[in-house]
Protein backbone atom coordinates (compact mmCIF):
# COMPACT_ATOMS: atom_id res chain seq x y z
CA UNK A 1 0.00 0.00 0.00
CA UNK A 2 2.51 2.54 0.66
CA UNK A 3 4.48 2.07 -2.80
CA UNK A 4 0.77 2.19 -4.43
CA UNK A 5 -0.32 5.93 -2.43
CA UNK A 6 2.82 7.32 -3.12
CA UNK A 7 2.84 6.73 -7.20
CA UNK A 8 -0.78 8.40 -6.45
CA UNK A 9 0.75 11.41 -5.32
CA UNK A 10 3.09 11.59 -8.40
CA UNK A 11 0.12 11.47 -10.49
CA UNK A 12 -1.93 13.90 -9.13
CA UNK A 13 -0.70 17.00 -7.64
CA UNK A 14 -3.68 19.78 -6.47
CA UNK A 15 -3.16 23.43 -5.90
CA UNK A 16 -5.81 25.54 -4.06
CA UNK A 17 -5.20 28.59 -5.88
CA UNK A 18 -5.83 32.04 -4.54
CA UNK A 19 -9.42 33.50 -5.24
CA UNK A 20 -12.85 31.52 -5.22
CA UNK A 21 -11.26 28.02 -7.39
CA UNK A 22 -9.12 25.19 -7.21
CA UNK A 23 -6.92 23.42 -10.21
CA UNK A 24 -5.59 20.23 -10.20
CA UNK A 25 -3.05 18.92 -12.84
CA UNK A 26 -3.16 15.15 -13.85
CA UNK A 27 -1.40 12.37 -15.41
CA UNK A 28 -3.69 9.88 -17.31
CA UNK A 29 -1.88 6.19 -17.69
CA UNK A 30 -2.84 2.73 -19.45
CA UNK A 31 -5.19 0.36 -18.24
CA UNK A 32 -2.78 -2.03 -20.14
CA UNK A 33 0.30 -0.54 -20.85
CA UNK A 34 1.22 -3.27 -23.05
CA UNK A 35 -1.93 -2.55 -24.84
CA UNK A 36 -1.57 1.34 -25.82
CA UNK A 37 0.28 3.59 -27.99
CA UNK A 38 3.93 3.68 -27.22
CA UNK A 39 5.19 6.72 -26.44
CA UNK A 40 2.00 8.13 -25.99
CA UNK A 41 1.10 10.56 -23.02
CA UNK A 42 -2.30 12.24 -22.06
CA UNK A 43 -2.19 15.00 -19.23
CA UNK A 44 -3.67 18.11 -18.76
CA UNK A 45 -5.69 20.06 -15.71
CA UNK A 46 -9.36 20.29 -14.60
CA UNK A 47 -9.59 23.49 -12.72
CA UNK A 48 -12.82 24.32 -10.82
CA UNK A 49 -14.18 28.23 -10.60
CA UNK A 50 -17.82 29.46 -9.49
CA UNK A 51 -20.81 27.32 -11.75
CA UNK A 52 -17.74 26.73 -14.28
CA UNK A 53 -15.93 23.47 -14.82
CA UNK A 54 -12.89 23.70 -17.23
CA UNK A 55 -10.63 20.62 -18.54
CA UNK A 56 -7.72 20.96 -20.30
CA UNK A 57 -6.04 17.64 -21.80
CA UNK A 58 -3.06 17.07 -23.69
CA UNK A 59 -2.62 14.31 -25.91
CA UNK A 60 1.54 14.02 -26.81
CA UNK A 61 3.32 11.74 -29.11
CA UNK A 62 2.93 10.24 -32.72
CA UNK A 63 -0.54 11.04 -33.30
CA UNK A 64 -0.52 9.95 -36.74
CA UNK A 65 -1.45 6.47 -35.10
CA UNK A 66 -4.56 7.84 -33.42
CA UNK A 67 -8.32 8.42 -34.49
CA UNK A 68 -8.94 11.91 -34.64
CA UNK A 69 -12.49 13.03 -36.11
CA UNK A 70 -11.96 15.79 -37.99
CA UNK A 71 -13.56 19.15 -36.75
CA UNK A 72 -17.66 19.36 -37.00
CA UNK A 73 -18.62 21.33 -39.76
CA UNK A 74 -21.99 21.90 -37.51
CA UNK A 75 -20.93 20.83 -33.07
CA UNK A 76 -23.65 18.94 -31.85
CA UNK A 77 -24.78 16.71 -29.13
CA UNK A 78 -23.57 13.23 -29.74
CA UNK A 79 -24.00 9.51 -27.99
CA UNK A 80 -21.59 7.20 -28.38
CA UNK A 81 -18.45 9.15 -28.72
CA UNK A 82 -16.33 6.91 -26.80
CA UNK A 83 -16.63 4.40 -30.06
CA UNK A 84 -13.45 6.78 -31.50
CA UNK A 85 -10.88 8.71 -29.33
CA UNK A 86 -12.74 10.68 -27.01
CA UNK A 87 -12.07 12.97 -23.77
CA UNK A 88 -14.09 12.30 -20.91
CA UNK A 89 -14.85 13.46 -17.03
CA UNK A 90 -17.20 12.30 -14.64
CA UNK A 91 -17.56 13.75 -11.38
CA UNK A 92 -20.23 13.84 -8.42
CA UNK A 93 -20.61 15.34 -5.08
CA UNK A 94 -19.12 12.86 -2.11
CA UNK A 95 -21.95 10.98 -0.38
CA UNK A 96 -24.57 10.97 -3.06
CA UNK A 97 -25.32 7.94 -5.38
CA UNK A 98 -26.05 10.55 -8.52
CA UNK A 99 -23.14 11.51 -10.52
CA UNK A 100 -22.36 12.70 -14.29
CA UNK A 101 -20.24 12.13 -17.23
CA UNK A 102 -19.12 14.38 -20.21
CA UNK A 103 -17.63 13.51 -22.87
CA UNK A 104 -15.80 15.58 -25.71
CA UNK A 105 -14.59 14.73 -29.08
CA UNK A 106 -11.95 16.53 -30.68
CA UNK A 107 -14.22 16.90 -33.23
CA UNK A 108 -15.85 19.63 -30.76
CA UNK A 109 -19.45 17.50 -30.71
CA UNK A 110 -19.97 16.78 -26.94
CA UNK A 111 -22.92 14.79 -24.22
CA UNK A 112 -23.04 14.93 -20.84
CA UNK A 113 -25.24 12.47 -18.66
CA UNK A 114 -26.44 12.32 -15.29
CA UNK A 115 -26.37 8.92 -13.67
CA UNK A 116 -29.05 7.99 -10.12
CA UNK A 117 -26.52 5.42 -9.44
CA UNK A 118 -23.66 3.43 -10.63
CA UNK A 119 -24.36 2.74 -14.16
CA UNK A 120 -27.97 3.33 -13.46
CA UNK A 121 -30.50 5.37 -14.78
CA UNK A 122 -28.37 7.37 -17.75
CA UNK A 123 -30.25 10.20 -19.01
CA UNK A 124 -28.97 13.29 -20.80
CA UNK A 125 -28.15 16.13 -18.64
CA UNK A 126 -30.37 18.99 -19.64
CA UNK A 127 -29.53 21.82 -17.07
CA UNK A 128 -26.12 22.95 -18.70
CA UNK A 129 -25.56 24.08 -21.65
CA UNK A 130 -23.62 23.31 -24.37
CA UNK A 131 -19.66 23.48 -23.06
CA UNK A 132 -17.11 25.55 -24.80
CA UNK A 133 -14.30 23.77 -26.42
CA UNK A 134 -11.53 24.29 -28.88
CA UNK A 135 -9.16 22.03 -29.81
CA UNK A 136 -5.82 22.80 -31.02
CA UNK A 137 -3.50 20.41 -32.63
CA UNK A 138 -0.02 20.78 -33.19
CA UNK A 139 1.63 19.17 -36.09
CA UNK A 140 1.14 15.48 -35.72
CA UNK A 141 2.92 14.97 -32.00
CA UNK A 142 0.10 17.38 -29.70
CA UNK A 143 -3.23 18.37 -29.24
CA UNK A 144 -4.62 20.40 -26.72
CA UNK A 145 -8.04 20.29 -26.22
CA UNK A 146 -10.32 22.51 -23.46
CA UNK A 147 -13.74 22.31 -22.37
CA UNK A 148 -15.67 24.66 -20.51
CA UNK A 149 -18.88 23.39 -18.59
CA UNK A 150 -21.70 25.79 -17.04
CA UNK A 151 -22.45 23.45 -13.87
CA UNK A 152 -23.76 26.48 -12.01
CA UNK A 153 -27.54 24.49 -12.06
CA UNK A 154 -25.95 20.85 -10.96
CA UNK A 155 -24.39 21.62 -7.99
CA UNK A 156 -23.48 24.38 -5.05
CA UNK A 157 -20.51 26.49 -5.23
CA UNK A 158 -20.04 25.29 -1.65
CA UNK A 159 -20.47 21.89 -2.31
CA UNK A 160 -17.05 19.40 -2.87
CA UNK A 161 -16.77 17.36 -6.26
CA UNK A 162 -14.90 14.76 -6.44
CA UNK A 163 -13.56 14.51 -10.31
CA UNK A 164 -12.39 11.53 -12.46
CA UNK A 165 -10.21 12.19 -15.60
CA UNK A 166 -10.39 9.17 -18.47
CA UNK A 167 -9.80 9.33 -21.99
CA UNK A 168 -10.63 6.51 -24.27
CA UNK A 169 -7.81 6.15 -27.30
CA UNK A 170 -9.03 4.49 -30.82
CA UNK A 171 -5.81 3.83 -33.03
CA UNK A 172 -5.83 3.53 -36.96
CA UNK A 173 -4.97 -0.36 -36.44
CA UNK A 174 -8.20 -0.57 -34.78
CA UNK A 175 -6.83 -1.07 -31.13
CA UNK A 176 -8.36 0.51 -28.26
CA UNK A 177 -6.73 1.49 -25.05
CA UNK A 178 -8.44 3.12 -21.60
CA UNK A 179 -6.91 5.58 -20.03
CA UNK A 180 -7.60 7.01 -16.48
CA UNK A 181 -5.62 8.73 -13.66
CA UNK A 182 -6.00 5.67 -11.59
CA UNK A 183 -7.69 2.02 -12.30
CA UNK A 184 -9.05 0.42 -9.22
CA UNK A 185 -10.27 -2.62 -10.65
CA UNK A 186 -10.24 -5.97 -12.84
CA UNK A 187 -11.26 -4.09 -15.84
CA UNK A 188 -11.49 -0.52 -17.09
CA UNK A 189 -13.76 1.22 -15.86
CA UNK A 190 -14.55 5.03 -15.39
CA UNK A 191 -17.96 4.56 -13.74
CA UNK A 192 -16.04 3.20 -10.33
CA UNK A 193 -16.13 6.38 -7.69
CA UNK A 194 -12.93 4.90 -6.20
CA UNK A 195 -11.28 6.41 -9.53
CA UNK A 196 -13.18 10.23 -8.73
CA UNK A 197 -9.78 10.86 -6.91
CA UNK A 198 -9.65 14.44 -7.58
CA UNK A 199 -11.19 16.66 -4.80
CA UNK A 200 -12.48 20.59 -6.24
CA UNK A 201 -13.99 22.82 -4.31
CA UNK A 202 -14.75 26.31 -5.92
CA UNK A 203 -13.97 28.40 -2.21
CA UNK A 204 -10.43 29.38 -1.41
CA UNK A 205 -8.94 27.53 1.33
CA UNK A 206 -5.89 29.16 1.10
CA UNK A 207 -3.70 26.31 1.71
CA UNK A 208 -1.55 23.44 -0.74
CA UNK A 209 -3.21 20.25 -0.68
CA UNK A 210 -0.97 16.83 -2.36
CA UNK A 211 -2.84 14.07 -2.76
Amino acid sequence: MPGRLHRRRRRISKKMEVGTRSCCHFQLRPFSPGAAPQGLQISGSVDRRPGTLLVTYIMAGDLERIVLPDPALSVSRRHELWRRTCFEVFFGIPGQTAYWEGNFSPSGDWNLYRFNDYRQGMAEEQRSDRPSCRAVTTGGSRLELSCSMDIHDLCSDSEVLAAGIACVVLETSGRVSYWAVDHCGARPDFHDRRSFLIQLTATDTSQDVMM
